[in-house]
């Protein structure tokens, strides 16, 4: 039977503290499993499979979104879409635009 070290290897999967800090099998981490004398291959295996199935969603957002304008936006931007047709963004944050209807709210 192959060694954990050897199944991670083998995947190809990139090894970071915060890999090794998931939890998998048991609630444990693949370190803490190791050393309480668990199976340390299954508990592998498991990371391994948790690993790559998030890379395949975060392939399949990235496919979704990538046709999307603004991808690397501003967040200080966030939510002007909602604002009228031709409504600046500067003169926005600066305070100089005044919404029609919009009460003031002062603490």
């Amino acid at each position: 039977m192959k060694s954990a070290a050897a199944l991670i290897a083998e995947a190809g999967v990139i090894v970071t503290p915060l890999t090794l800090a998931r939890r998998v099998s048991g609630g444990k981490t693949l370190l803490a499993t190791i050393a309480s004398g668990g199976d340390g291959a299954a508990a592998a295996q498991s990371l391994i499979r948790i690993l790559r199935l998030e890379a395949e969603q975060q392939e399949r957002l990235a496919k979704r979104f990538a046709s999307r304008d603004n991808a690397n936006g501003n967040a200080s931007d966030y939510g002007l879409r909602c604002l009228p047709s031709g409504t600046d963004a500067q003169l926005w944050r600066s305070g100089s635009v005044k919404l029609p209807g919009a009460k003031v709210i002062s603490y």
